[in-house]
């Protein structure tokens, strides 16, 4: 028994100063920004799952209306990360200050849905109508193509109407002001309360995918290359984990977001969360590049290409990255 003893003490000798190391390095206190929705559903999960925690991040989470909101909030430095789609961050990276550090979600087709009155029973009828865009984001991209490959129209042939926001598009549609829009997220759900709206179809025949991003200021990828090594470990550990755990994430971001559980159950297996940096997230952002370029969204045609940084994840998974620059 002694000497059973005294090798347990001699073993626990061996590992202790490691622990002690460990445990002496502070954790890398870094900002998230997420939206109210699902855009951040991993960072929720890396939070409440222990994986920033694990990996030595001690997260500051902070929900924000949309994730361009969260992308201002990088460049103003009141946070280190924020989250959003391709046209959300496009314009942004005019600026110059954001790094593209990963792809965050690759949405299947069929994210946005075609809200239509009930008059309106194919895309062709669409002609001469009032169809609401939510000016320089994917909804705009969607309805521009959806015109194109689905109604075989031009934009000069129907009326578009600027609307800021989800909000505005459905309280558009409820006050009969426009005869169509494309809506998302909670929004189905609201047409479906609407006696004369209804759901036509969907973007897939659009043909024009959407990616989203993790952005980080140019400063911070310069000053925390460790910190931002053991995000991209947690987000990755979350985002393996929501794969295999799909209802129960759905339960923890409906817990920390504005989003009905039920929404996000149908939701976020669509949006096939990723952490990864592929040549299909380049090439969306160029389609962007280029639409908002010839819709006078950007001042000038952006090079996506500028604005990645493959560092990070090359070090930390290697696997993960087939992007070359």
């Amino acid at each position: 028994m002694k000497r059973r003893q005294l090798l347990g003490a001699g073993a626990l000798s061996l590992v202790a100063p490691h622990a002690i190391i460990r445990a002496q390095q502070p954790p890398h206190k870094l900002r998230f920004g997420v939206d109210q929705f699902a855009i951040g559903s991993q960072v929720w999960v890396a939070q409440e799952k222990g994986f920033f925690q694990r990996n030595g991040v001690d997260a500051q989470i902070t929900p924000f209306a949309t994730g361009a909101d969260t992308l201002d909030a990088v460049l103003t430095e009141r946070l280190d990360f924020g989250l959003g789609f391709d046209f959300a961050t496009l314009p942004r990276l005019q600026t110059g200050q954001l790094k593209l550090i990963s792809a965050i979600a690759e949405p299947l087709p069929g994210f946005h849905k075609l809200a239509v009155h009930k008059s309106i029973t194919q895309p062709s009828e669409l002609a001469g109508k009032r169809i609401g865009i939510a000016r320089s984001t994917a909804q705009h991209l969607v309805t521009i193509k959806y015109l194109e490959n689905a109604a075989k129209l031009k934009t000069s042939a129907v009326n578009l109407v600027p609307l800021p926001s989800l909000i505005e598009i459905i309280a558009a549609l409820r006050s009969n002001r426009i005869d169509a829009a494309f809506v998302w997220g909670d929004g189905t759900a609201q047409v479906e309360q609407i006696a004369d709206a209804a759901i036509l179809g969907d973007d897939a025949p659009a043909n024009a995918r959407a990616f989203g991003f993790l952005a980080t200021r140019k400063r911070v990828a310069e000053a925390q290359a460790a910190g931002i090594d053991a995000t991209i470990k947690a987000l990755i550990e979350a985002t393996d984990w929501m794969a295999a755990n799909a209802d129960e994430a759905a339960s923890v971001v409906a817990g920390k977001s504005r989003a009905p559980v039920e929404n996000l159950r149908r939701i976020i297996p669509s949006q096939n969360f990723t952490i990864s940096l592929k040549p299909i997230h380049l090439a969306g952002l160029q389609s962007v590049a280029a639409f908002a370029a010839e819709n006078a969204i950007t001042k000038t045609l952006i090079d996506p290409k500028e604005h990645f940084d493959l560092s990070f994840m090359r070090r930390v998974a290697p696997s993960r990255v087939t992007l070359q620059l």
